[in-house]
């Protein structure tokens, strides 16, 4: 008790905001009984505290393994507040002020998927004045290119891929920008106020091509223009993963004819010779083996498993569902006109089961507590429930009130955006914390730490829903989120803390001791080149080896991050 007294003023003074983490690590080192003897040697070392980080003293024991378990619990829960909450969000605010798909893609909807990076940057530099927030968008960058690109490639079920020339053009200009504009920003390890301006602006000049790239490729490229006009008892529909990385710019919607039964929703080929033919609306992981049948496809969706329908301007409405293993899905659906698709809505509506009070928290920690007890889920399923039950029931205590995702709370979108960027700051707040008491605890510098734990946590989400995009047959679509993320993950995750802190009267730049930080960013052009060649030599076409290539290369990159530490 002497030694914790003595420890935690001194590591207040010293490391400000981890001081209750240490405290809570500290006890369990003091209730492990370590002896007086380590408070002797403590009281013994007094003078020396001020010039170290205070914390290799505290003699680590077994608990600084908890570190681990702590670290990507939350990244799980920056993804699921990200996932669930922000980026909802940011969808009814586009559709609420008509903001085009083009421009939302590229601002709002960047800025929700990469929310984790972003938050975790904020915190570094304001709270916890590490490196981690810079660390870590430097290594989800080459994550995503080598490893979400590479995954992509390896699971498509058919190749070659095929690359959209004109976009993946666009993309790969604008993420080399990216990094020639972070290398000069870096050189000197300080940022200044022109050097943060100038990334944003590049923002900007990416926007403007982003929503003039379709036009251009239509007018001076011969591309198609687009889909043909609906005719009556048709629909236009894309279906997405509930997911921030799912951006529904990149998605080639397709003709149906869609109609009601008394078990559910059928979609069904208009042009067919069948009049029964049926159009997979979803592709997704099955549960057999591959040999079997690795993609299930979902051709009708049963009332039960509709969760809400929100009626979107003009003759536009969408349908959240769920697809054979719970996953979350949402269709876009486009009507021939407003009297029709109010005929659909009025007609679904009428055959979605409710639950009376099931949205309510008792009601949600009931059903949880009975998927847990249920024998026919794995155990490992139940178990994994039962881990992120916290996360899940604290964010629906404090922000179900305002789901967006409900239609009856869709109005309260500003503060579920609020509430949701608390906890994206408590989260990430939490997640640097314990970046530096790794560093403290096994002496691996926060920017290693940034550029491989920390990128690998934050962007593993991000991986896992592009293998289902890929599954699902949309790798192009995978890659070309992957490669707009990494821009806007410099332009916007990067430049707006930066902006921040350089506009702050006391400070005009800021020191950024970029201790392997450098040399990732010079593995982001190398990396960036080797996909162009690919894609050059190959005709934009896209094998199974190239995959098997870019993933080896991300190996490799870790290796060398862990060499570096």
């Amino acid at each position: 008790l002497k030694t914790e007294v003595f420890v935690l003023p001194e590591i207040a003074g010293t490391m400000g905001g981890r001081s209750l983490l240490f405290m809570a690590l500290g006890l369990v080192q003091a209730t492990a009984g370590q002896g007086t003897g380590a408070t002797d040697q403590n009281l013994a070392d007094e003078s020396d505290w001020a010039s170290t980080s205070g914390v290799e003293e505290l003699a680590w024991g077994t608990e600084k393994w908890l570190l681990w378990p702590l670290i990507f619990y939350m990244f799980y829960a920056q993804a699921t507040v990200c996932d669930e909450y922000f980026v909802s969000a940011i969808k009814v605010c586009v559709e609420k002020f008509n903001i085009p798909e083009d421009v939302a893609g590229a601002t709002l909807m960047a800025l929700g998927c990469n929310g984790p990076e972003l938050f975790t940057n904020f915190i570094a530099i304001f709270i916890t004045h590490s490196d981690v927030g810079v660390g870590t968008i430097v290594g989800s960058e080459i994550f995503n290119l080598l490893m979400i690109v590479g995954g992509s490639i390896v699971v498509a079920p058919e190749l070659p891929l095929e690359l959209n020339r004109v976009t993946f053009t666009r993309d790969c200009f604008f993420y080399a920008l990216s990094i020639v504009g972070l290398a000069l920003a870096l050189q000197d390890q300080v940022i200044s106020a022109n050097e943060a301006l100038a990334l944003f602006g590049c923002a900007i000049v990416f926007v403007v091509c982003v929503v003039f790239t379709k036009p251009f490729a239509v007018k001076f490229l011969n591309e198609s223009p687009g889909a043909v006009r609906l005719q009556k008892g048709q629909v236009r529909i894309a279906v997405l993963h509930n997911n921030r990385m799912h951006d529904a710019h990149h998605i080639e919607p397709q003709t149906v004819a869609m109609s009601t039964t008394v078990s559910g929703i059928v979609c069904k080929d208009p042009t067919a010779k069948d009049q029964a033919a049926k159009v997979p609306v979803v592709r997704t992981l099955s549960n057999r083996t591959a040999s079997q049948n690795p993609l299930l496809e979902l051709t009708d969706i049963s009332w039960s498993d509709i969760v809400a329908i929100h009626d979107v301007s003009g003759a536009n409405f969408k349908l959240e569902f769920k697809g054979e293993s719970g996953d979350p899905y949402v269709m876009n659906i486009e009507a021939v006109d407003d009297k029709a698709k109010l005929e659909y809505i009025e007609d679904i509506s009428r055959n979605i089961n409710t639950s009376p009070g099931a949205g309510s928290w008792i009601g949600y920690a009931r059903n949880s507590l009975a998927l847990v007890q249920d024998k026919k889920v794995s155990l490992a399923s139940r178990l994994a429930h039962l881990i992120c039950l916290p996360v899940e029931l604290s964010l629906h205590l404090t922000i179900d009130w305002c789901d967006p995702k409900q239609p009856s709370k869709a109005h309260l979108w500003m503060a579920a955006f609020c509430m949701s960027m608390v906890w994206l700051g408590v989260f990430s707040y939490a997640m640097c914390t314990a970046a530096d008491a790794l560093h403290d605890a096994f002496g691996i510098s926060t920017g290693v730490l940034g550029i491989t734990v920390c990128a690998f946590g934050t962007s593993f989400p991000n991986f896992w829903a592009s293998i289902i995009m890929a599954r699902e047959g949309r790798s192009a679509m995978a890659i070309a989120n992957a490669l707009g993320s990494n821009v806007q993950n410099v332009f916007l995750a990067l430049a707006v803390p930066w902006m921040c802190a350089t506009q702050l009267p006391v400070r005009h730049g800021f020191p950024i001791v970029a201790t392997g930080i450098f040399q990732s960013v010079l593995w982001m052009g190398g990396t960036l080149l080797v996909l162009v060649v690919f894609a050059c030599t190959s005709g934009f076409k896209l094998t199974k080896g190239h995959g098997y290539v870019l993933m080896l290369l991300y190996v490799i990159y870790v290796i060398y991050g862990c060499e570096t530490a």
